[in-house]
């Protein structure tokens, strides 16, 4: 089964307005750990233009990472109704 490719501009062009601080959903795809999803708080990362989110790297400088596959900004509402499901 061919393995879906990752829309490049799309998580380009949320990576380009992500700050730190904001809260990312972010989907990854590594040989060691197969395909996961991880809900975090973007941070900057060590090296200039670095982001990252649960040590992850999300990106540098725009760039996405190699195993960043999918990125999404979590708005409030959607918060909101996470909590009220709990």
């Amino acid at each position: 089964m061919a393995t879906p490719r990752r829309d490049i501009k799309a998580i380009t062009a949320v990576l380009e307005n992500l700050t730190a601080g904001q809260k990312v959903t972010a989907g990854f795809r590594t040989p060691r750990y197969g395909d996961f999803t991880i809900t975090a708080e973007a941070v900057k990362g060590l090296e200039r233009g670095q982001l990252t989110a649960g040590s992850w790297l999300l990106g540098t400088s725009g760039k996405p990472s190699k195993h960043l596959q999918s990125l999404a900004v979590v708005t409030d509402a959607a918060d909101a109704s996470t909590e009220e499901e709990s």
